[in-house]
């Protein structure tokens, strides 16, 4: 978009479909620092012995109704409610906006008694914002081999980065 002076430009983008295993989530949840762990109290007053405030809802191989108290890492481990890490498996749909840049272009009375043809200042952000259907606290792109087009395993791989930035473009 161009008004005048200025120019905006942004580069927006949807994936639709697609499941990955999140190592990260995984993680995060079974060590107790995902938001959604913080229901419970992982441990009594002395921050040492686990508390067993946890239990499902349903029932055991007879049918009677589980009643047995179980530990936070019991609960929300492999093991668990996400039993063979079915809760693991998330949607990898999302939308976001991977770039944005707003630029403002000198007028020729102001750059005729210089030595360029042109003088542009600006502002960029890249990886602006995102928003995930199925995808709590991570970026679904980012996989075990970085970011890549290679999709379905997603283990301990680093965080995407947000980068905003100011710029001055000179040209003869």
């Amino acid at each position: 978009f161009s008004y005048k002076m200025f120019t905006l430009d942004f580069l927006m983008d949807i994936r639709e479909g697609g499941d990955q295993y999140s190592r990260n989530l995984a993680d995060l949840r079974r060590n107790g620092v995902a938001i959604e762990t913080a229901a419970l109290p992982r441990f009594a007053e002395d921050n040492r012995t686990p508390l067993t405030n946890y239990s499902f809802d349903g029932v055991d191989a007879s049918g009677s109704k589980v009643t047995i108290p179980i530990r936070a890492d019991q609960y929300w481990g492999n093991a668990g409610k996400y039993v063979a890490a079915e809760g693991f498996m998330v949607n990898t749909s999302w939308f976001r906006i991977r770039e944005a840049n707003l630029t403002m272009r000198l007028p020729r009375n102001l750059i005729d008694k210089t030595p360029f043809g042109n003088i542009e200042f600006g502002v960029f952000g890249r990886n602006l914002f995102l928003k995930t259907r199925d995808y709590p606290h991570l970026d679904p792109e980012q996989n075990a081999l970085g970011t890549s087009n290679i999709s379905g395993l997603e283990f301990n791989a680093n965080p995407a980065t947000r980068t905003m930035g100011v710029n001055l473009r000179l040209t003869m």
